[in-house]
């Protein structure tokens, strides 16, 4: 028996999405993703004094990285939203979610692409704008809260929504990093 929030996001699942809660659901989730989180944590590495690190770097050092890794993030997070809104009939929203599991795409390389690519982003801006060092901690805040997210509550929901579809494209994709070279 899925625990209430697996059976929230199946409720909100089943319901079909209009053009307007997809719209809607992805201009939310932009500003707080791209925009409040980035300020929340600006603040809180203001707050634990982490911009001071970067004084003592070479700015060559992170600037070129940071660019990398922002640049990297954005073209993932990008791609993401595309293959879920053509391929998949729905958002990363979880009121307005794929109808169809994606395997093509992003999701070809990884199971949590938009994880990744928010982690990737952070990492850049941070370390851009305010230090390589708030950077890092929120790049390892993510992987470690994002998987349990992902692990406890998603990868449920999705087997559930999904089936042995779902569980044979687990058991051959890698969970977030992808893979250098693939086995044979």
């Amino acid at each position: 028996m899925p625990g209430p929030l697996i059976r929230t996001l199946l409720a909100l699942a089943a319901r079909p999405a209009s053009l307007g809660r997809k719209i809607v659901s992805l201009a939310f989730g932009s500003v707080l993703f791209i925009v409040v989180l980035p300020l929340l944590f600006f603040a809180l590495g203001r707050g634990l004094h982490l911009e001071r690190l970067s004084d003592s770097w070479p700015t060559a050092l992170y600037r070129v990285p940071g660019w990398l890794f922002l640049a990297a993030g954005v073209w993932l997070l990008v791609a993401v939203v595309l293959t879920q809104w053509r391929s998949g009939g729905g958002t990363p929203a979880p009121c307005a979610p794929t109808v169809k599991l994606i395997t093509s795409g992003p999701y070809a390389l990884c199971r949590n692409p938009i994880q990744l690519g928010a982690m990737l982003y952070y990492l850049g801006l941070l370390t851009l704008v305010q230090s390589p060092a708030l950077g890092l901690l929120v790049f390892i805040a993510g992987a470690v809260l994002g998987t349990l997210y992902h692990r406890g509550v998603e990868e449920k929901e999705l087997a559930i929504r999904f089936g042995p579809a779902y569980l044979e494209y687990k058991k051959s994709t890698p969970y977030i990093f992808p893979r250098l070279f693939r086995r044979r």
